[in-house]
């Protein structure tokens, strides 16, 4: 007789665990805010007049996050060997993917083979004229509404930023 309290409560115990492990993954995978963001510091580029967008992607892909829209000003003293005030742009679309480490996930664009956020191969629109160029993001680990890092990169030049925020 002592069995059947004893099943079910450890079957409520596993339920229970089970509940918990699901809210744990659940809250390391939040996305990052839908909308417009600005880029955090950086050299080469007007912050004021940079930016991207996030948005649910079409289709079948609605599910994912696509980042579009993503241009940077270049400001008048870039070092980059275009003109100054010059706008560079990626013009499609790029879905967001998950990178883990340690149990947390973060979300980013662009690794390379050992998994690490990376300059990633892509078109860039350079005072629109498409040359062949690399990308790369990573939101932060804890918080996905904050950008940690990323970088634009084509012929010579390479312009970094640290941080984004939604505006």
């Amino acid at each position: 007789m002592l069995r059947l309290p004893l099943v079910a409560a450890t079957l409520v115990a596993a339920v229970i665990a089970v509940g918990a492990m699901a809210a744990v993954a659940g809250a390391s995978y939040l996305k990052p805010p839908l909308g417009a963001w600005s880029l955090g510091s950086g050299s080469g580029f007007t912050r004021s007049a940079s930016g991207f967008t996030l948005k649910n992607g079409k289709g079948s892909k609605k599910r994912e996050i696509v980042l579009s829209n993503f241009h940077l000003k270049l400001n008048a003293a870039s070092e980059c060997e275009v003109a100054p005030k010059a706008m560079v742009k990626i013009p499609a679309p790029i879905a967001l993917k998950q990178f883990h480490r340690g149990g947390y996930s973060a979300w980013g664009i662009g690794k390379n083979v050992g998994g690490e956020p990376y300059y990633a191969p892509t078109r860039v629109l350079v005072e629109g004229k498409s040359t062949k160029g690399y990308f790369y993001m990573l939101w932060n680990y804890s918080d996905p509404s904050v950008v940690t890092r990323g970088g634009v990169a084509f012929g010579s030049c390479t312009l970094e930023f640290n941080g984004g925020a939604p505006k």
